[in-house]
């Protein structure tokens, strides 16, 4: 896989392990590895909605993962952000990108 989820698709416990480690450190918030990713760009490099839908989702649950992993020995709330494309000219575009990550729960 190429472009910018390639870490979720061929690495995801590197991404997890990332994730556990700021949470570790007092992070308060993860953010998903999913910047800048959209519908648009993959699909000029051959992979399908659904296959970019499950990337998001899946981005979201590496961090959640990690998330409960840290949760199990420390207390207070600890975040997943998404990360998706929001300029004004995007926001009608990045619909199905907030669609993947609301797919996820809430959370």
């Amino acid at each position: 896989m190429r472009g910018r989820l390639r870490p979720v698709g061929n690495a995801p416990e590197a991404i997890e392990r990332v994730h556990a480690a700021y949470f570790e450190a007092g992070a308060d918030v993860a953010i998903t590895a999913s910047y800048q990713a959209s519908y648009e760009g993959f699909a000029r490099r051959g992979l399908s909605a659904d296959a970019t839908t499950a990337m998001l989702r899946r981005s979201v649950e590496l961090a959640r993962s990690a998330r409960s992993r840290v949760m199990r020995a420390a207390s207070g709330a600890r975040w997943i952000g998404g990360c998706c494309r929001t300029t004004p000219e995007d926001i009608q575009r990045v619909r199905g990108e907030v669609d993947a990550f609301a797919g996820g729960g809430p959370g």
